[in-house]
């Protein structure tokens, strides 16, 4: 028992000096940083230099635990754009995407990147990063929960839930 009373402070600080280390060149905005594998450089910038309108605006109507379709309409409609990855069908069906989806191109992990033009990735977990971006030259990354299928189900029948967003000033 006297090892955890110990360890535990311990494991909090080190968790604490390792989420501030990582939080180096980007302002976060809303959530929680969720860093990405190849993403465009990003400068630091503090939030009086983000417009506040596009970020407040999505903070009113943006909620943790949201369908992901709600989510993306409010977006849409507050003049966020769906940010096409390249890079797409590699990060959502694999790096044999070519063959897997020749085989079977009704899969959701095949169409998915058609049908969800902000989708960057999808996990084994079912965690999806989407990115869309405004006329601003901000960044929002959108961290979901569950089934791609139900990307367009609103309200609390969806199986996509948004975990956990983000607005970054882009370079």
């Amino acid at each position: 028992m006297r090892t955890l009373k110990i360890v535990v402070p311990v494991l909090a600080f080190w968790l604490t000096a390792c989420s501030a280390s990582s939080s180096n060149s980007m302002e976060h905005v809303g959530s929680q940083p969720h860093p990405t594998e190849n993403a465009p450089a990003m400068e630091s910038t503090s939030s009086k230099d983000m417009s506040p309108s596009a970020t407040a605006a999505l903070a009113r109507v943006a909620k943790k635990g949201m369908a992901y379709a709600d989510f993306r309409s409010e977006a849409i409609a507050l003049g966020w754009t769906p940010a096409v990855d390249p890079m797409c069908k590699a990060n959502v069906a694999g790096a044999d995407h070519v063959a897997l989806c020749a085989g079977d191109a009704s899969l959701m992990s095949c169409r998915a990147c058609d049908e969800i033009p902000e989708l960057s990735a999808y996990s084994g977990d079912a965690r999806s990063l989407s990115i869309f971006r405004n006329g601003s030259g901000l960044r929002l990354e959108v961290t979901g929960l569950g089934e791609l299928k139900d990307w367009n189900v609103s309200g609390e029948d969806s199986g996509l839930q948004v975990l956990d967003w983000e607005v970054i000033q882009e370079k």
